[in-house]
């Protein structure tokens, strides 16, 4: 949802024309009085939140499911694909539409769709500070987990050229918060991962 954050806004504002049509990167098509964001939908955002969560749940229980198996090799190549489509239904289930705009009390484009945003920016902020408090299994390290550290990264340093060069001044502050946030959330990560002193290996692979 940070990256999200920090795309979106810039995406819509960097307008090509090409064979005589003119559109942005990434277009939405806002209806009147819908609420957005930089003419980003707001439900937009906290929809990258149900994505991970549907994901997180669905891939939970088929590690479950393979666990109770006893590890059978073909229940470890199904579930995956298995959790990643239930994943992608869940998410156009009318569960989806609660969760962004309060459906079916509020309608898509509603002020309930701030509201939702509010909870999915504080609710997990609150799982991360009373249960999560840095405790890590296995430390996080530049060289075995680069790709955690490069694609966000680089991708929110993109965004903060491509907005500078652009000269989209506006959004410039949403941009640069986001990825300071992003940032900070995987210094964090990295910093409490070090406080652990089994091998990564070894904890990997306990009970």
């Amino acid at each position: 949802m940070l990256q999200d954050f920090s795309l979106d806004p810039l995406t819509v504002r960097q307008v090509y024309t090409v064979n005589g049509v003119t559109s942005g990167r990434w277009t939405w098509l806002l209806e009147p009085r819908m609420v957005n964001i930089y003419h980003v939908p707001v439900y937009n955002f906290p929809g990258w939140m149900l994505i991970m969560l549907y994901a997180s749940a669905w891939f939970l229980i088929g590690r479950a499911w393979f666990r109770h198996s006893g590890y059978k090799p073909v229940v470890g190549y199904v579930y995956p694909l298995l959790a990643t489509f239930l994943a992608l239904l869940t998410l156009v289930s009318p569960l989806s539409q609660f969760l962004l705009w309060l459906a079916p009390f509020f309608t898509k484009g509603s002020n309930a769709e701030w509201v939702m945003l509010a909870f999915h920016l504080v609710f997990p902020a609150v799982l991360l500070v009373v249960f999560w408090k840095g405790r890590m299994k296995s430390q996080i390290t530049i060289k075995s987990d680069l790709p955690i550290f490069a694609v966000f990264i680089l991708f929110h340093l993109s965004d903060i050229l491509f907005t500078i060069a652009g000269g989209f001044n506006t959004i410039l502050w949403l941009v640069v918060l986001v990825s300071l946030v992003q940032f900070t959330l995987l210094g964090l990560a990295y910093f409490s991962g070090k406080k652990v002193s089994l091998p990564k290996e070894e904890l990997l692979f306990e009970p």
